[in-house]
């Protein structure tokens, strides 16, 4: 996965949910792409496990759930770990985005 400079138009910065038919639970695909869904990689449960785009599927590695912070925000945890993780994203380290403990 590659980071953008965030421009709000951009479909680079865009995702769209898709409804995996568990409440609250989505697949996360990118906005300039529909043949691709976020993912764990390597259906790891591990910290610092990098997050990618794949091929579609219904696997646990595919499988997201936002959580309101109450400022706005949302954090992101991974089906992989059963929601106990979640998606961190730090520009400046290797993996970009990543698995990690909430």
């Amino acid at each position: 996965m590659t980071s953008h400079a965030f421009v709000e138009s951009d479909a680079k910065c865009q995702w769209k949910l898709l409804s995996t038919g568990e409440t609250g639970i989505y697949y996360f695909q990118p906005g300039d792409y529909t043949t691709l869904n976020m993912g764990v990689f390597s259906s790891s449960s591990s910290d610092n496990t990098p997050i990618d785009t794949s091929a579609p599927g219904t696997a646990s590695t595919k499988k997201f759930k936002p959580i309101a912070n109450g400022d706005g925000t949302f954090r992101i945890m991974t089906g992989v770990t059963s929601y106990a993780k979640c998606v961190d994203g730090r520009p400046s380290e290797d993996p970009d985005i990543r698995q990690m403990t909430y």
